[in-house]
């Protein structure tokens, strides 16, 4: 059950824009990490352009105002799942949002069952194995 915060420019897309974003993100984590359709996690954060500063360190591309920055909290993924989900983004993205590779950026952090807890102050992925 990845956690998914989508970073973009405010005012740049629609609300349905924003939406089409969310779901395609979706579908790619379904397609690459085999997530379940019910578990949809989303924060989508609207910035003004000095907020959101994704420079190229160097790599030689510039993005647009409509950078994306996908960050994605997960656990339990292989290098070539990650490598996969990092590929099916670019390639959903740009055909369903429009959204240029060089425009989007991706982060993955790891967790444990450990680190969530979705109502009540309980840890109710640890409480599932007991």
């Amino acid at each position: 059950m990845p956690l998914v915060s989508i970073h973009i420019i405010k005012g740049v897309r629609s609300p349905s824009e924003v939406l089409r974003l969310s779901k395609t993100v979706h579908q790619s984590l379904q397609d690459s990490f085999k997530t379940s359709s019910k578990d949809r996690l989303h924060v989508v954060i609207q910035h003004e352009p000095y907020e959101l500063i994704l420079e190229d360190n160097g790599l030689g591309f510039e993005r647009t105002e409509k950078r994306v920055l996908i960050c994605i909290t997960q656990q339990g993924r292989t290098t070539m799942d990650k490598t996969a989900l990092y590929e099916t983004l670019a390639k959903n993205l740009e055909k369903e949002c429009g959204v240029q590779d060089t425009d989007l950026m991706i982060s993955l952090t790891a967790n444990e069952k450990s680190d969530w807890s979705f109502e009540k102050g309980r840890p109710q992925l640890l409480e599932e194995q007991e």
